[in-house]
C-alpha cells in the first residue's frame, strides 16, 4: 500500500520547504509482453512491455477541496537496490515545496490515468 509523508511535518506558510515522499506505489509492470509488437532496432528488446507506464502526480490541496499546488508527473522507482544499499521499490521524492497560506491540506498522490487518490498526507500548516 503506498504512503504519502511530508517533512517537515507542521511546516510553515512562505517560509518553509517541504520535501514529499512516496513509497511502495504500484510500480510499471515489466513482466508481460506483447507478441506482436516486435522491435527490429538493434540492441533493443525484441518484444515491449504489454501494460501502460503508471504515472503519478501529487496535488496541495486546502481543507481537502481548493488545489493550491500540483506536482509535474513522474513515475516511481522499480524493485531493486539503491546506491546506498537500501531496498528501493516504488519509491519517488519531491523536494521543495512551499505551503502559500497557513491552514489544514492534504497532499493526494494520484493516478495521472484516471485522477484518483492513491494515498495522501494530512497537514497542518502555521
Amino acid at each position: 500500500m503506498a504512503t504519502v509523508t511530508v517533512t517537515p511535518a507542521s511546516p510553515h506558510a512562505v517560509t518553509d520547504f517541504v520535501r514529499v515522499d512516496v513509497l511502495d506505489a504500484d510500480q510499471t509492470t515489466l513482466t508481460g509482453y506483447s507478441g506482436v509488437e516486435l522491435s527490429t532496432m538493434p540492441g533493443t528488446p525484441t518484444q515491449y512491455p504489454a501494460s501502460p507506464e503508471m504515472r503519478y502526480y501529487l496535488t496541495f490541496d486546502k481543507d481537502n477541496t481548493t488545489e493550491m499546488g500540483r506536482s509535474y508527473e513522474f513515475s516511481t522507482s522499480a524493485t531493486g537496490v539503491n546506491v546506498s544499499g537500501s531496498t528501493v521499490a516504488g519509491e519517488h521524492q519531491f523536494n521543495n515545496y512551499v505551503f502559500p497560506v497557513a491552514g489544514s491540506f492534504r497532499v493526494n498522490l494520484r493516478k495521472v490515468s484516471d485522477d484518483s487518490v492513491v494515498a495522501y498526507a494530512s497537514v497542518t500548516v502555521q
